[in-house]
């Protein structure tokens, strides 16, 4: 009788393990499931090749968030309204792959964002995308994404150590000494100057921009230099006031004699943008003709085979000089809206990026596409 009990006994023990095993099983289904559950929301971001000539790299996409935004005037509303201002809980990932982004511009209340993703080695043919995801119940993805000097922001810039200033113009000029971070080094400010006021930061052609006066508003950076460099482009993207007819400067190097690389002249009553560069004298080129209140990517760059080139948005047009030579000396200031002691520009500038490599052809015509916000397809 008791060997019948002692057997009852070991069945009930066995089933009951059995049935704990079960829950288990079940708890770890359920956990693994909830585990694989896609974010609250999630954005496709295709990039279009049409103006892709050939592969780019260390290339920097420009990502615009709002209610009208890529090439398909996209609605991206639904990440506002979903998080806030939480902007760090959303993720970038390319392939599968998390990629660092630098937020310039965040607006829950506007709903617009402005967004910085390093894209490098981006093909001239196929497919290529880039997936946004999101959930308010993340925690902040410090490790990844950040604004303006964050570490996971100047990883966006620094892939391959050729961006020496990133300016956004994002920030109030009219701040303490050091007020407009470069996106690009770490330790690196830039002073405005001037009577630079809180109102000077205005909407720029996406993002923010800064208003000069035209009479003493300049910027003036402590970033590396150019002046010897073989190769290098410096990019500006900025609009012109209606009523310039003289010259003014956008960026200048002075070798502490009165000279300047960089130079925007308003010659002719404003009609074109000038790059100038001196190596014991001269060399000039120009760009098109420009039209005021009009938002241009402007490209000065000097290429230690092809010389000079005076870029003016996609590159139709575009000013050549064969010369080769570097800018001559060794002191003097670096300024942003101010060339020499008195030649200033009065309009908006929203973006300047100086490095220290000649960009191809194909990479500024598609930078063109992309800071204007059409160079994505958003779904």
């Amino acid at each position: 009788m008791k060997r019948f009990i002692l057997i009852g006994l070991l069945i009930c023990s066995l089933s009951t393990l059995a049935f704990s095993g079960q829950v288990q099983r079940r708890h770890l289904a359920l956990l693994s499931r909830l585990s694989a559950q896609p974010a609250t929301g999630s954005f496709t971001l295709t990039i279009d090749k049409t103006n892709v000539d050939a592969e780019l790299t260390n290339f920097v996409l420009w990502i615009e968030l709002s209610s009208n935004c890529g090439q398909s005037s996209f609605n991206a509303t639904s990440i506002f309204d979903d998080l806030g201002g939480n902007k760090l809980k959303i993720k970038f990932k390319r392939s599968g792959v998390e990629m660092y982004a630098e937020i310039e511009k965040w607006d829950e209340s506007a709903k617009e964002a402005l967004i910085h993703v390093n894209y490098t080695g981006i093909a001239s043919s196929g497919v290529e995308t880039l997936e946004l995801s999101w959930d308010s119940s993340w925690a902040d993805n410090t490790t990844y994404i950040g604004g303006l000097g964050s570490t996971p922001g100047r990883l966006v810039w620094n892939t391959d150590g050729t961006y020496i200033s990133v300016l956004h113009m994002s920030q109030d000029p009219a701040g303490a000494p050091g007020s407009i971070t470069n996106a690009s080094a770490t330790g690196v400010s830039t002073d405005a100057w001037g009577t630079m006021l809180t109102e000077d930061l205005i909407s720029g052609q996406s993002g923010y921009a800064l208003d000069f006066d035209g009479n003493d508003d300049y910027l003036n950076t402590s970033s590396s230099r150019i002046m010897s460099q073989l190769n290098f482009t410096i990019e500006v993207l900025l609009k012109t006031n209606s009523a310039i007819s003289g010259d003014g400067g956008v960026y200048g190097e002075d070798n502490g004699i009165g000279d300047a690389i960089g130079v925007l002249n308003y010659i002719h009553s404003g009609t074109l943008f000038r790059f100038n560069l001196n190596h014991g004298h001269w060399h000039t080129v120009d760009t098109p003709a420009i039209s005021a209140n009009t938002w241009y990517y402007w490209v000065a760059r000097l290429h230690s085979v092809n010389g000079m080139t005076s870029w003016l948005n996609d590159g139709a047009g575009a000013g050549t000089n064969v010369n080769t030579d570097p800018m001559t000396g060794t002191a003097g200031v670096r300024s942003v809206a101010r060339y020499g002691s008195s030649v200033y520009f009065k309009g908006a500038v929203g973006e300047v990026r100086i490095s220290t490599v000649a960009r191809s052809d194909a990479w500024l015509k598609a930078n063109y596409y992309n800071m204007f916000d059409n160079f994505l397809t958003i779904s």
